[in-house]
């Protein structure tokens, strides 16, 4: 018997930083032994049927048209991916003004040194105002930016494994001789696995194109054009990004079907030596 997860009233501060589980770490801290019934349950929204309804009321509305699924899951994970790209965003834009502001601060200081007056020590204060505060609020974005993608990763592996789940249990009698447990599981734990780095890395590439627009502004107005062809560097490198994902792609292809070999030979030994035990040859 677990108990129940605070995580269900918690407010938005504490499940952003975990604030809610304190409780339960310092009682770990001070007993390592804590029993298996003071666990917490999964919170409700994190349960495997709430998650995959959720799916499906997603997939209700694209049922029937091409590409059904990469829509369904799109819908399902919108709200997170906008939350975790406007959390990006908002970093991206604290760290290029903390580096507007050590500008100016550099400058007040030079302005101070040779010609001292009260405008250059405001605007020196109030650099050093503004970078204080920047370095402030980047922790406290950063962990709700991990803690939403995090979240994204998990939910849409939980709603594939579900939905490979409910496909093998709808597969005919033919293909099931053909398929094995070993490859549904090979499927679910190394090809499924790329999934919590698709949650990760997936809303970089969403918010790359404002970033890279905001960057090469930016150093236009501040360097000139030496700062924007500094800036295309970010251009040069996509298709060499692109190069390595295709080659990696096909690493992965080949390794996949060795994989699917070695998972057939396998079930092939096991069912040998089922043979060999029921037929008692291992005493001869």
């Amino acid at each position: 018997m677990s108990v129940e997860n605070p995580y269900d009233k918690a407010c938005c501060f504490d499940k952003f930083y975990h604030l809610y589980l304190s409780k339960f770490l310092r009682r770990a801290f001070k007993n390592n032994n804590i029993p298996n019934n003071e666990y917490y349950r999964v919170p409700e929204v994190d349960k495997v049927e709430n998650l995959y309804a959720e799916f499906e009321r997603c997939y209700n509305k694209y049922k029937g048209k091409r590409n059904s699924v990469r829509k369904a899951l799109w819908l399902f994970g919108r709200t997170k991916l906008i939350v975790a790209s406007i959390c990006i965003l908002t970093e991206a834009s604290i760290m290029t003004a903390t580096a507007f502001l050590l500008g100016g601060l550099l400058s007040a200081l030079t302005d101070i040194d040779e010609n001292p007056s009260d405008d250059a020590t405001l605007r020196l204060w109030g650099c050093f105002v503004g970078i204080l505060v920047c370095t402030f609020v980047y922790p406290l974005m950063h962990p709700v930016t991990f803690f939403t993608m995090y979240q994204l990763s998990y939910k849409l592996r939980i709603v594939l494994t579900v939905l490979i789940y409910r496909k093998v249990l709808h597969l005919k009698n033919y293909m099931l001789c053909q398929t094995n447990s070993g490859e549904v599981l090979n499927i679910i734990s190394t090809d499924l696995g790329k999934v919590d780095f698709l949650g990760l890395f997936i809303v970089f590439f969403l918010v790359f194109p404002i970033y890279f627009v905001g960057k090469v502004i930016a150093s236009y107005f501040v360097i000139g054009w030496p700062g924007v062809l500094g800036c295309s560097l970010y251009l040069v490198m996509i298709p060499i990004q692109l190069a390595f994902t295709s080659l990696f792609s096909k690493f992965r292809t080949n390794g996949a079907k060795y994989g699917d070999a070695r998972v057939k030979l396998m079930r092939e030994v096991i069912e040998g030596i089922r043979v060999i035990i029921m037929y008692v040859w291992e005493i001869i």
